[in-house]
């Protein structure tokens, strides 16, 4: 007599545990033989190592781009000045919070001509000096709620009782 609904199923070969060389594969560089936390293609370049670089005699490139049989354009680096530093490679220990760290100077450009501008960042008013407003012929109008501004270099108050609208562009 059979037993209805007890077949035997065969197992599936079990896995091995442990992969071969072969099996590994590298998610971010897509080569074989290890995985990512192994990859031995870290992608890192310290300031040192690119100050090296960019000091390294540019006949070398020439040569290169010379030697290249094939139709690509190899594009030159921009030159010019870098206008955003970015923490990227470790962080600084803070240090005293004095207010020059707090405090970015830039030059910006209004109605065509260039003027200073000083952002704060432990400031919560935005302020434009009356001699902007007056050598560029704004229309200011009048504050609906005058306040006063207090300096801590002069002890002296400022009357802000005048508002302007204007734009700029860095």
């Amino acid at each position: 007599m059979k037993d209805k609904g007890k077949t035997k199923v065969d197992d599936p070969p079990k896995e091995r545990s442990n992969p071969t060389r072969s099996d590994k594969k590298c998610f971010k560089f897509h080569g074989y033989g290890h995985f990512l936390a192994e990859c031995p293609n870290k992608r890192v370049m310290t300031l040192k190592e690119i100050e090296e670089i960019e000091a390294a005699p540019q006949e070398e490139e020439s040569e290169v781009e010379s030697s290249n049989d094939e139709e690509t354009l190899i594009a030159d680096p921009v030159n010019g000045e870098l206008l955003v530093v970015r923490r990227a490679l470790h962080a600084k220990l803070k240090t005293n919070d004095d207010q020059r760290e707090n405090i970015f100077q830039s030059r910006c450009s209004i109605k065509g001509r260039v003027c200073s501008l000083i952002i704060d960042s432990g400031s919560c008013t935005n302020v434009a000096a009356t001699t902007l407003v007056e050598k560029l012929n704004f229309s200011t109008a009048p504050h609906p709620s005058p306040y006063k501004l207090q300096w801590l270099s002069d002890g002296n108050q400022l009357k802000v009782s005048q508002q302007v609208l204007l734009s700029f562009s860095i």
